[in-house]
């Protein structure tokens, strides 16, 4: 009598067929294009890139009148080709991420969501790129399943979140490769696809600088070595309408730099671009991250899709690809590949493989799109869901410990130590830490919910729809995500302290940062009046530099001190808790006059009594 019931049993614990639904996979493609548009209303804007991005472009649309009469000589701003910080031009990068960022704010005003809504079209652009890509390699579930793990990482959507011009050149480097495949697959109109290929690198070195031409050219000529099939669109890549609208498209703004700027060209091509492909940019602007860390940082930078990477290793090849598809699967690998050669003697910061995660995301997609069941070893199909359990208790054990640690000492890294993803995170301090419970809690709770779902798809058989529940799951913790750096804007901003400088009506009030423009640019974006440097040298810029533009701006210690004890001007400084003893004492403020003091994260900004009635 028992043989029946335990036979029923077998079949129930038997694999099943995988279960297929042609919506699910569009939901999180669908959830990733709400996400990165609503994410973009806050947080204020972060000090580094996205400040610097943002406050040129705003001075790009504005000519504040109130400039001192010692400075305004000195200056540029308003001129709407060249990007300005403080009224020094800015010429690290060209210009398309800042027009792109004008256009914006033209049609939705100066704010931070019209400053990061460029950026965020620029993510979407990216991932359709992938999707486009995916499809043409393996399929329309292999695009689906690239795009939606690279919108979902948790370092993409960071990285994306703030503005930087990455996303735009990850954007144009893969919509460039779709064009060569087409070429490749299309001999006929080869011609007309490189002419799109060569907007699209036009478009990337526009963004970034020559990355946007030479990675792409790179590849392709390593293809057209490898494969003979290849080579009648690496010809058609050299007929002269691309290459002559490339130029065309570029040479003007370069041009007509050089000419306001004598020195430009020399500076941009061999201190900036050759400087920072081998660790030479004079001066150095940010902190090196070993070799060995950058590529293990990729490990969380890629969570939860981390997870996934044990498939993408272990699954079989279930058929032979044919000519075409050996080139377009080549192309991935030599793509990342390329990009990580170049990266290993470089001023290597956390995100500059990030233009080629689109191939990684591919890799990681492709077990889940495009293998049999068979292929696909048991163990693998559950470790998803083990990993994100994992996470989630491990969240909810962060959780715990930082209940317990409230009462520590509100410590954190100062600005000029946070360029990396460890600097960042000992930039956090513990009273901000705390005020992340909630959603950390959240966050460990939507995990373990996701683990127990996604195991028991694996389990029951629905194993394609795995990765489709991990990237909903993970959209959940985006958002949290997005809440949190709202809760930190205090750390990385300094929007609260300029708006309160702002509101000084006196029209020779000095605003001074004792630090160095590049860690303290927001300032910038919220007030309508310059802002003096402290204590620093004057060699960031190459306008500074090179021709002495904005060399006012920088003050000795004993100028700004002079400045300070005048107390007929207004006067503020913004410091670092940990200099702000040494500076309480050169100010003597305990014996001056009355002293206002305010703090936003580890900066305090301090008053004098000049000019008050």
């Amino acid at each position: 009598m028992l043989a029946p019931v335990v036979q029923h049993s077998l079949r129930a614990l038997a694999p099943r067929p995988p279960v297929r639904h042609p919506v699910l996979p569009w939901l999180p493609l669908c959830l990733v294009a709400v996400l990165y548009l609503a994410a973009s209303v806050g947080p204020a804007l972060y000090d580094q890139n996205e400040a610097q991005y943002a406050g040129a472009v705003r001075e790009m649309l504005d000519r504040p009148a109130d400039y001192l009469p010692d400075i305004r000589g000195q200056l540029e701003r308003g001129i709407w080709y060249v990007p300005t910080n403080d009224g020094v031009p800015r010429l690290q990068k060209p210009p398309l991420v800042y027009w792109a960022l004008a256009a914006s704010m033209r049609v939705f005003g100066v704010n931070e969501f019209a400053a990061r809504l460029p950026n965020a079209l620029a993510s979407l652009a990216w991932f359709a790129g992938v999707f486009l890509l995916g499809q043409r390699v393996g399929g329309t579930a292999l695009g689906q399943a690239g795009a939606t793990i690279l919108a979902t990482m948790a370092g993409t959507f960071i990285f994306c979140h703030l503005i930087a011009p990455e996303p735009f050149l990850a954007a144009t480097l893969t919509w460039t490769f779709w064009c060569f495949l087409h070429a490749c697959d299309d001999p006929a109109r080869a011609g007309r696809w490189a002419v799109a290929a060569w907007l699209c690198m036009a478009a990337g070195v526009g963004c970034k600088g020559l990355h946007g031409a030479l990675y792409p050219l790179t590849v392709v000529a390593v293809l057209a070595w490898r494969f003979p099939s290849a080579r009648p669109a690496w010809r058609a890549w050299w007929r002269p309408a691309g290459p002559l609208l490339f130029l065309a498209l570029l040479a003007p703004w370069y041009a007509a730099v050089e000419r306001r700027y004598p020195g430009f060209l020399r500076d941009q091509f061999f201190n900036e671009q050759l400087g920072h492909v081998f660790n030479r940019r004079y001066p150095a602007d940010s902190s090196q991250v070993p070799w060995y860390v950058f590529f293990s940082e990729h490990l969380v930078f890629f969570l939860p899709w981390t997870f996934f990477i044990p498939a993408a290793l272990a699954v079989r090849r279930t058929s032979v690809p044919d000519a075409a598809d050996r080139i377009a699967r080549e192309l991935l690998v030599v793509w990342f590949a390329v990009t990580a050669l170049t990266l290993v003697f470089s001023s290597m910061q956390d995100y500059y493989l990030m233009t080629a995660w689109g191939p990684a995301a591919l890799w990681l997609a492709r077990p889940w799109a495009e293998a049999e069941e068979s292929a696909l070893p048991s163990w693998t199909r559950l470790l998803p869901g083990i990993g994100l359990g994992a996470l989630g208790g491990a969240a909810l054990g962060t959780a715990v410990w930082l209940h317990r640690w409230a009462t520590a000492p509100a410590v954190a890294a100062p600005t000029a130590l946070r360029d990396t993803l460890a600097g960042t995170v000992s930039g956090i301090s513990s009273e901000s830490w705390v005020r992340l419970l909630p959603l950390i809690w959240m966050t460990g709770v939507a995990f373990l919910a996701g683990g127990v779902a996604t195991t028991s798809l694996a389990v029951r058989g629905g194993w394609r729809h795995v990765l489709s529940a991990t990237a909903v799951v993970t959209l959940a913790v985006l958002g949290c995500a997005a809440r949190g750096l709202v809760v930190l804007e205090d750390h990385f901003s300094l929007k609260e302290l300029a708006l309160i400088a702002h509101r000084d009506t006196l029209p020779d009030t000095l605003v001074a940062c004792a630090g160095l423009p590049i860690d303290n640019p927001s300032i910038l974006f919220y007030i309508n009046r310059e802002v003096h440097w402290v204590g620093v040298p004057p060699t960031g810029e190459f306008a500074t530099r090179q021709l002495g533009i904005g060399r006012g701006l920088y003050l000795s210690d004993e100028e700004f001190l002079r400045r300070w004890a005048d107390r007929s001007q207004a006067v503020y400084l913004i410091v670092e808790q940990d200099m702000f003893d040494d500076w309480k004492e050169r100010l003597k403020i305990d014996g001056a006059p009355p002293c206002a003091q305010w703090r936003s994260g580890t900066r305090i900004m301090l008053r004098n009594g000049g000019g008050l009635r």
